[in-house]
């Protein structure tokens, strides 16, 4: 579906993340761009993604700086608590009627000017 969507879509990496309120959810942190560029919002995410392996973060957009600030816990805090459920699950839950996998899907037909 890449070339439908050309200028459309953006490449990213699906992270699964969960809050200290164990809201959990899935991050789409961006990449470059095809053409290997980046940006400050993109780099500092990645950051953030790569921390939050090891540490909680917080993550707030900073207009002023043009990327985010990144607050790592200063406390001990209790580990994550994730579902038991493998992550194409967890994909499917999260996604469900919104994957494009057709040419002939409304949204593809609609940036078309088909509809």
């Amino acid at each position: 579906m890449r070339a439908a969507l050309v200028g459309e879509a953006r490449p990213v990496i699906l992270v699964p993340v969960t809050t200290r309120q164990k809201a959990l959810f899935i991050w789409p942190v961006p990449l470059p761009g095809e053409d290997g560029r980046r940006n400050a919002w993109t780099d500092t995410a990645q950051e953030a993604m790569r921390l939050a392996r090891e540490h909680w973060v917080r993550l707030m957009p900073d207009m002023g700086l043009g990327a985010y600030r990144i607050y790592r816990a200063e406390g001990q805090l209790s580990d994550p608590v994730w579902p038991d459920k493998p992550f194409a699950e967890l994909l499917e839950i999260a996604f469900r009627d919104h994957v494009i996998s057709s040419p002939d899907h409304s949204v593809v037909r609609r940036l078309r000017g088909l509809t």
